[in-house]
């Protein structure tokens, strides 16, 4: 498209420049309960016909706010950022944007995204998230086809899902899966004998099965089972830890455990193999089988998640973890809104090095751990 001398063009934000204009806006909103929407609009077709584009632009810049930001999203599509904005004003502006344009209906697929919809939706008694944040509401598109949500079989599917996904989120990078693929084989290797001898102790000082499986939620919201060594008695209610768990998200009280105050759902020995972390050897499958990560935040529970407020649920925008960076900065010493800001500045900056540096500060963390259990006991 020829856009050289158009000062409209070229005023037009890049896809990176609105990306983190998108971030901004859902920060906010997030802090202050607020709302936006992001209108897009799909050209495709429009690279023969400069001159309509070219009217279009004007026509959105005559009608938009100053607080409005324009920008592209690819060479065949456009958006239009709309802060405070509910659906019903992003509506009318997408409305007056194809009966105004050249006087004829605006021969584009117009879609509108609204912030927050909720983000984890009550399905079948499980937690199912949606791809983003985002809730795609069709004004109108060419021979009235509708487009999916997010990541659907659309002409935008595959550049929103891209774009729009949570700020912070990310699939695991190639050198990060290699990382735990290589990492928790040569663990489930080198700690076998070990995790022999607890299924073995286990079954001598309980009845019942060895391991443990509960829903967690992972990457995005998506749930699944992780697995760990069980160190409670059969049929032990969650009553109790669910309630526990609810004080300290509502209070600024350290992030102690049940089993420090001698838990007697906990079976013999159960609260030192929790103390060095052995009961969680387990989740190694859980890593391999891409649910998991070495590093990273450690994977909420259902009822966890439905008392965290919008911006404390940044933390499971990341591949959930055995170990992170809020496990070697204190732990159960930190309250759970510092729990929360650790995990959420690992989700934004995680690299390399740093988990690197985690991995490195883990096993010391979990020998002092278990060294204080041992002496509490004691």
């Amino acid at each position: 498209m020829a856009e050289n001398g158009n000062h409209h063009l070229q005023s037009m934000l890049t896809s990176n420049e609105l990306r983190l204009l998108i971030e901004n806006e859902r920060e906010r909103a997030d802090r202050n309960f607020g709302d936006f929407s992001l209108l897009t609009i799909d050209l495709k077709g429009f690279e023969k016909r400069s001159n309509e584009y070219r009217q279009l632009i004007k026509s959105i810049n005559r009608r938009k706010r100053s607080l409005d930001r324009l920008g592209r999203l690819d060479k065949n599509c456009i958006g239009l950022l709309l802060p405070n904005t509910l659906k019903a004003g992003a509506q009318k502006l997408a409305h007056d944007l194809q009966i105004g344009h050249s006087n004829e209906k605006l021969s584009a697929c117009i879609s509108i995204y609204e912030y927050p919809q909720d983000w984890l939706k009550q399905t079948n008694e499980s937690l199912a998230v949606m791809e983003s944040d985002f809730e795609c509401h069709i004004d109108s598109c060419p021979d009235e086809k509708s487009i999916d949500r997010l990541g659907g079989q659309n002409a935008l599917g595959g550049l929103l899902s891209n774009l729009l996904l949570p700020p912070y989120s990310s699939p695991l990078p190639w050198w990060k899966r290699s990382l735990d693929i290589l990492g928790s084989t040569v663990l489930l290797l080198v700690s076998f004998p070990l995790m022999a001898l607890i299924a073995a102790y286990i079954k001598l000082v309980s009845p019942g099965p060895v391991f443990f499986k509960q829903k967690r939620i992972g990457y995005l919201g998506r749930p699944f089972v992780m697995w760990k060594f069980r160190t409670m008695r059969i049929n032990a209610k969650v009553d109790s830890h669910q309630n526990h768990v609810s004080q300290l998200i509502h209070s600024d009280a350290a992030m102690t455990k049940l089993d420090e105050a001698n838990d007697p759902r906990i079976i013999p020995l159960g609260r030192w193999l929790r103390s060095f972390c052995v009961d969680e050897l387990p989740q190694l499958v859980n890593i391999l089988r891409g649910e998991m990560s070495l590093i990273g935040p450690r994977p909420a529970m259902e009822y966890e998640i439905k008392e965290y407020q919008q911006w404390q649920k940044k933390r499971i925008e990341v591949v959930p973890g055995l170990t992170g960076l809020w496990q070697v900065n204190g732990k159960n010493k930190t309250t759970f809104k510092e729990m929360i800001r650790l995990d959420i500045n690992y989700a934004k900056d995680f690299s390399a090095w740093l988990d690197m540096k985690i991995i490195l500060k883990t096993l010391p963390v979990v020998l002092n751990q278990g060294k204080e259990a041992i002496t509490k006991k004691s």
